[in-house]
């Protein structure tokens, strides 16, 4: 399963979140602004918080290695 970190009012990660579903790729999105929990995910995955974030397996992937590869 992909996970998707965003934030509220960010372009990219607005592109990220349909490009996913125009692919019919599943994923969960966590927001940043609104769920503690995922910053503090963030942070012990890849060691900082910013956003978009694709991750799979609690490693961070480049939207094109999911389109290939549907993780």
């Amino acid at each position: 399963m992909v996970t998707l970190y965003t934030i509220d009012g960010c372009q990219d990660c607005w592109h990220w979140r349909e490009t996913l579903e125009k692919n019919h790729i599943s994923f969960r999105e966590k927001n940043l602004f609104t769920d503690e929990q995922a910053v503090n995910d963030l942070l012990a995955s890849i060691g900082e918080v910013k956003a978009p974030v694709l991750l799979c397996r609690k490693k961070q992937i480049p939207l094109s290695s999911v389109l290939a590869s549907h993780c």
